[in-house]
Order: C-alpha cells, then structure tokens, then sequence
C-alpha cells in the first residue's frame, strides 16, 4: 500500500485483559503504523508496526492544551480523550508527518485484516473511512485536520470549544447522541466524502449472545481470527456460514482468556460470547457453536447503563440535552 496510514492510540489507565490479543491482531496489518501515546505500556513483545511515544497523562493535557491557548479544556479524566479525537490531526501533527491518513480507535477490539477491506483507491478517492468512535481514518491535510473547528452553525451539533471546556463525555469523535450531535453529523453535512460501509462487527453490548450493534445483522455466533483474517460463524438451517471482517468491536463485554492462548506468540484463537479459545485444530467450528452457554440475561449490561446515566446527570448532561432542545425551539440564542 503506498499511503502511508497510523492509527493514533493514546491510553491510560488499566487495559483490557485481552489486550495481547489487540497487539497480536495488530501485527497482522504492518502496512498500518498504531502510536501509542501512553506512560506505560503493557508486557507483551511488539512488532515493528507499533510505535511506543513515552508519554504521561499531564504531559497529554499540556500538549492538548497548547494547541488551543484561548480556551481552558477540560481533560480530568482518561475517558474524555475519546472528544478530542476529531483533533489528533492537530493535536499530534508533529508525529504526523509523513502519514496518508491518520486515525483512532479503541482498545477492545481484535483486529482482522486491513489490506482485504482498504485500498490505495479507496484512499486516493475518500477524504474519511468509517465514521464510528472506534475506528475512523482522516486524510492528513489541514481541511480534515481542523474541520472540527468549523464553525458550522448547525444548532442540533456541538461546537468544538463547548465539547472541550465540558466535563461529560459528548461523543464527540462519532455520530453523537441526543445531547447533541458529533463530528460524523458535521463532516456529513458538510460533503466531507466518506466511505462508511459495515465492514466489521460492532457487538451490542446489551445481549449476551453476539449480536450486531449496528447494520445489517449477521449475528455470528462465533468468530476466529487467523493470520488470514477474521471470520464470523453462524449457523442456518444445519449449514455453517462464514463472513470476513475488518475488526470485531466487543464493547463494554467481559471476557475470560484462557492462560495458554495468553503464552501462545502467533495462533488462531476463537472468540464465543464470554472468552477466548484456543483454536484446537481437531475440532470443528460446529462443535465451538454448540458449547456456547445459552443465557438470555445479561446483568452486567444493565450495570454499566446506570453507572454511566448517573454520571452523565453528576457531569451535566441533563443541562446540556435541555440547552440543545431549547436552541432548537428558538427559546433561547445558540452559543455553540
């Protein structure tokens, strides 16, 4: 691939458990360059495709914070990283150079391969590629390194400068929410040209059995990633189908790893609702499918939803979901 891509990655605080496997899949796809901007990392050998800048959390905040001098961020807390996003063309230009395009992800991903799904044409002919907050790829010029910062007037959309002076998480690396819409909404509106199609597996986090978040469902019931890439399963009518994708996204899931995957330096592995396997050769995908527990509830799901709505009331959320409702209405002057 001649354009040169990096994913931007930085990260604080504790990693999921299966994040080996993160760094494992990723070393799958060395036409990719991952950045990690962190204060440690984690013990695992690397390949050549990551890249370690040895940074701490204040050290973050001040770098954020001198590329917009006339506003006091607000970046508490290690969550809020995800709404300067839509900035870390700006934010890290000087580890930019040189790079295509530039992107973000998350770190609860397993990765399958991105030469099968990305091109040099689809580069060449998109500005930006997916436009979800767990991976999206931004052409590296100043149109697409600032658009965040425009000032678009669109009153249901935040405004940079409130999404960094607020302390709730906006979202603002996305779509958005019903407190106001994010920077997908923005670059749409604005004919930012975008390839978005459903080419991983977004995993709703309110089931237990893996089921699609967004898109047309598929709903494998398993999937396996190999050297060759990533592949869910499910089975109909007594038959076994088979997908490719880009990345499984396994959001807010907890997971079990079994302790010989975690010593295992290259292998397959699968991955059924609450852990990851290891791929014993002599065993058939059917026979993965069939000892998956059965359970319909999925408490955990419902434990994360109020931790996160009373933190959203204790940050402000409610103020600004009326605030957008009343700019709308034209009750009130929209400030941004």
């Amino acid at each position: 691939m001649k354009n040169r891509v990096a994913l931007v990655f930085p990260y604080y605080g504790k990693y999921p458990n299966y994040f080996s496997l993160w760094l494992r899949t990723a070393e799958y796809n060395p036409q990719i360059d991952f950045l990690f901007f962190t204060d440690k990392m984690p013990d695992y050998k690397y390949s050549a495709n990551i890249k370690y800048i040895e940074m701490s959390f204040n050290e973050l905040k001040n770098l954020i914070a001198s590329k917009f001098p006339d506003i006091d961020i607000v970046l508490d807390k290690p969550y809020k990283i995800c709404d300067y996003r839509p900035a870390f063309g700006l934010i890290f230009e000087e580890y930019l150079r040189g790079y295509d395009f530039w992107g973000h992800c998350d770190p609860d991903i397993i990765w399958g391969r991105f030469d099968h799904f990305i091109s040099d044409k689809m580069l060449d002919d998109y500005e930006r590629i997916y436009t979800r907050g767990h991976l999206s790829l931004y052409k590296n010029n100043e149109k697409l390194n600032t658009i965040f910062m425009r000032d678009h007037g669109f009153k249901d959309c935040y405004y940079y400068k409130y999404v960094f002076t607020t302390p709730f998480g906006c979202n603002f690396n996305e779509w958005g929410t019903k407190y106001g819409y994010a920077i997908s909404t923005i670059c749409n509106r604005l004919g930012v040209k975008t390839y978005d199609e459903i080419d991983f597996a977004d995993i709703a986090y309110n089931k237990y059995a893996f089921h699609s978040a967004i898109g047309e469902p598929f709903d494998a019931i398993a999937f396996e990633s190999t050297a060759e890439g990533l592949f869910g399963y499910k089975l109909d009518n007594g038959n076994l189908l088979k997908k490719e994708y880009l990345y499984l996204h396994l959001q807010k899931r907890d997971m079990v790893i079994e302790n010989d995957l975690l010593e295992q330096e290259v292998g397959d592995f699968v991955i059924i609702p609450n852990s990851f396997k290891k791929r014993e050769y002599s065993l058939k995908m059917e026979d993965y499918i069939y000892s998956i527990p059965k359970r319909i509830f999925y408490p955990e799901w419902y434990k994360k939803r109020i931790k996160r709505f009373f933190n959203k009331i204790k940050q402000g959320a409610i103020q600004q979901l009326l605030y957008r409702k009343l700019c709308i209405l034209g009750v009130i002057k929209y400030r941004g």
